[in-house]
Protein backbone atom coordinates (compact mmCIF):
# COMPACT_ATOMS: atom_id res chain seq x y z
CA UNK A 1 0.00 0.00 0.00
CA UNK A 2 3.01 2.42 0.89
CA UNK A 3 4.08 1.39 -2.39
CA UNK A 4 0.74 2.70 -4.59
CA UNK A 5 0.92 5.85 -2.22
CA UNK A 6 4.27 6.45 -2.90
CA UNK A 7 3.63 6.61 -6.70
CA UNK A 8 0.71 8.46 -7.19
CA UNK A 9 1.92 11.30 -4.94
CA UNK A 10 5.31 11.31 -7.58
CA UNK A 11 3.00 10.97 -10.37
CA UNK A 12 0.61 14.06 -9.10
CA UNK A 13 3.69 16.19 -7.47
CA UNK A 14 5.22 15.63 -11.27
CA UNK A 15 2.33 17.29 -13.15
CA UNK A 16 2.11 19.75 -10.17
CA UNK A 17 6.09 20.94 -11.27
CA UNK A 18 4.90 20.75 -15.22
CA UNK A 19 2.67 22.93 -13.93
CA UNK A 20 5.08 25.72 -12.89
CA UNK A 21 6.22 25.41 -16.58
CA UNK A 22 3.42 24.77 -19.22
CA UNK A 23 -0.10 26.05 -18.48
CA UNK A 24 -2.65 23.62 -17.02
CA UNK A 25 -5.67 24.08 -15.85
CA UNK A 26 -6.17 25.63 -11.99
CA UNK A 27 -9.08 23.12 -11.36
CA UNK A 28 -6.01 20.24 -12.30
CA UNK A 29 -3.56 21.72 -9.95
CA UNK A 30 -6.10 22.53 -7.08
CA UNK A 31 -7.25 18.68 -7.60
CA UNK A 32 -3.77 16.99 -8.10
CA UNK A 33 -2.61 19.14 -4.70
CA UNK A 34 -5.61 17.73 -2.78
CA UNK A 35 -4.88 14.44 -3.66
CA UNK A 36 -1.42 14.30 -2.52
CA UNK A 37 -2.38 16.23 0.90
CA UNK A 38 -5.26 13.40 1.22
CA UNK A 39 -2.51 10.87 0.46
CA UNK A 40 -0.39 12.08 2.63
CA UNK A 41 -2.89 12.44 5.20
CA UNK A 42 -3.84 8.40 4.77
CA UNK A 43 0.05 7.82 4.58
CA UNK A 44 0.75 9.55 8.59
CA UNK A 45 -2.44 7.44 9.86
CA UNK A 46 -0.88 4.14 8.71
CA UNK A 47 2.66 4.78 9.41
CA UNK A 48 2.28 6.78 12.87
CA UNK A 49 -0.56 5.93 14.37
CA UNK A 50 -1.76 2.00 12.93
CA UNK A 51 1.56 1.09 12.95
CA UNK A 52 4.04 2.53 14.68
CA UNK A 53 2.67 4.34 17.72
CA UNK A 54 4.32 5.96 20.85
CA UNK A 55 7.12 3.43 19.90
CA UNK A 56 10.20 2.98 20.49
CA UNK A 57 9.70 5.83 22.89
CA UNK A 58 7.25 8.92 22.84
CA UNK A 59 9.73 11.31 22.26
CA UNK A 60 11.04 9.70 19.02
CA UNK A 61 7.30 9.06 17.81
CA UNK A 62 6.70 12.76 18.72
CA UNK A 63 9.65 13.82 16.64
CA UNK A 64 8.21 11.94 13.78
CA UNK A 65 5.03 13.09 13.89
CA UNK A 66 6.08 16.85 13.91
CA UNK A 67 7.75 16.33 10.72
CA UNK A 68 4.72 14.71 9.11
CA UNK A 69 2.24 17.57 10.27
CA UNK A 70 4.79 20.33 9.28
CA UNK A 71 4.61 18.69 5.04
CA UNK A 72 0.72 18.10 5.74
CA UNK A 73 0.44 22.00 7.13
CA UNK A 74 2.20 22.93 3.90
CA UNK A 75 0.33 20.74 1.84
CA UNK A 76 -2.81 22.24 3.23
CA UNK A 77 -1.35 25.80 2.43
CA UNK A 78 -0.44 25.02 -1.21
CA UNK A 79 -4.18 23.18 -2.25
CA UNK A 80 -6.09 25.63 -0.21
CA UNK A 81 -3.94 29.15 -2.30
CA UNK A 82 -4.99 27.60 -5.73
Amino acid sequence: MNIVISVVQILAGSVLIIGVFLPIGSSLSWLLSLGILILWGVYMVMTLFLKDFLRPDTLSWLYKTSWSFIIFSSLWIVSGRE
